[in-house]
């Protein structure tokens, strides 16, 4: 029984070791990939945190959409605002020594650089604060999903 014990702890063991932990994938690795999203808001006080009161779920808003980042440096979105879908294409980079995401994006023959600072970022989830809009006061909150 306790040779069975062991060889069960030992492979369990095995098996933890094996999984990829968050810290062992570069911040383009974990970007990289399809997202959704699932919150969106202004930082009314412009505090640069996400308070109570600042965060709608996309579900209780107008507004939904997926995000791709993609290996190579491309990218796409599709937002669904008011239920009419727009499609962006363009290309992303870490910037400011990978605290910030710069996308270059194109819509109707019109290129925009937006640029997001990172507020969390694991495998499975993607937190960005867009300051550039209209005025660094009205910065917006994009929170995404894998």
């Amino acid at each position: 029984m306790k040779k069975l014990t062991l060889s069960i702890a030992v492979v369990a063991a095995m098996i933890a070791g094996c999984k990829k932990d968050d810290k062992d994938q570069s911040r383009r690795d974990m970007i990289t990939g399809a997202w959704t999203i699932s919150q969106g808001g202004t930082d009314a006080n412009n505090n640069g945190i996400i308070d109570a009161g600042e965060v709608e779920n996309a579900s209780d808003t107008t507004m939904s959409g997926t995000m791709t980042f993609n290996n190579n440096g491309t990218a796409a979105a599709v937002f669904n605002v008011m239920g009419l879908p727009i499609g962006l294409s363009g290309t992303w980079e870490l910037v400011n020594n990978e605290n910030a995401l710069r996308m270059i994006s194109t819509f109707a023959g019109s290129t925009d650089t937006s640029y997001f600072e990172i507020k969390a970022l694991s495998t499975s989830n993607l937190t960005l604060r867009d300051t550039l809009g209209a005025s660094m006061n009205d910065a917006s909150w994009i929170v995404l999903k894998k």
